[in-house]
């Protein structure tokens, strides 16, 4: 076996499939697959839903626009990870209505006493005039 033959089977053998499905198990065209163990490789789904990871990873963070973020182990080399729809909450406040700091709940109608979130101001620009949530 020629040195380039070997370096390309090697290389299939590390290469992880990544499926990226929504709602009703359809492909996420456009999804970006980021490796978290080891950090550092991020690979975007084609248009059927599928990024390729080509390096050993062991687990790894799939998003897309308008979903909630998953994380799934790479245990083979095809690995699925299921995206569900969700919705991104931000608001801007003058910063002295925060005085010397402040956070923001997201809370379920049904327990109103119960955070299911809990976000810290952070600085809308540079003035200090306002603090944005995110």
């Amino acid at each position: 076996m020629s040195d380039t033959v070997f370096a390309i089977a090697l290389a299939a053998m590390l290469a992880a499939r990544v499926g990226v499905v929504g709602p009703h198990d359809s492909g996420v065209a456009g999804a970006e697959v980021a490796c978290l163990d080891p950090a550092g490789e991020v690979a975007t789904a084609g248009e059927d839903g599928v990024a390729w990871l080509t390096r050993p990873c062991r687990r790894a963070r799939c998003s897309a626009p308008g979903m909630l973020p998953a994380d799934v182990a790479v245990d083979g080399d095809r690995v699925s990870c299921a995206l569900r729809p969700g919705a991104v909450v931000s608001g801007t406040l003058p910063a002295p209505a925060c005085g010397e700091g402040c956070t923001a709940d997201l809370v379920r109608p049904s327990a109103p006493d119960t955070a299911v979130v809990s976000v810290t101001a952070a600085p809308a620009s540079g003035d200090g005039a306002a603090v944005r949530f995110d």
